[in-house]
């Protein structure tokens, strides 16, 4: 599916049409014989845009969107990770999340190493 959003108004209204296919969303408006911009998606919703109102227009590819969604959440993990090894690899930062974890309830962990 592709998703058309058209932002238009002095307050940037953001209205979002729906199109099976990029062919029919990149073609899913008509110009009027006004200059004003028509438009109709696949499922049935439709409106008019004033052609001087228009601030922008937007195709999204939902399933690449959705693709790149999971590429950040990866990405942060990845990070995640890394930071974890940076710390547990810090005896002073390591001794700090000891403290901290004793401070609420829990019980330090020993690390082979590490001195108590």
């Amino acid at each position: 599916m592709h998703l058309l959003t058209i932002v238009f108004g002095p307050a940037a209204t953001a209205w979002t049409f729906c199109f099976k296919t990029r062919e029919s969303a990149a073609s899913g408006y008509s110009i009027l014989p006004d200059g004003n911009r028509s438009i109709t998606d696949d499922f049935g919703q439709s409106g008019t845009v004033m052609k001087d109102q228009i601030h922008g227009v937007m195709i999204d590819d939902t399933e690449a969107s959705a693709d790149a969604a999971i590429e950040r959440n990866l990405f942060s993990m990845r990070l995640q990770a890394k930071y974890a090894q940076k710390v547990n690899a810090d005896p002073a930062l390591r001794a700090a999340m000891a403290v901290q974890q004793m401070a609420h309830g829990g019980s330090p962990v020993i690390m082979p190493g590490s001195r108590a």
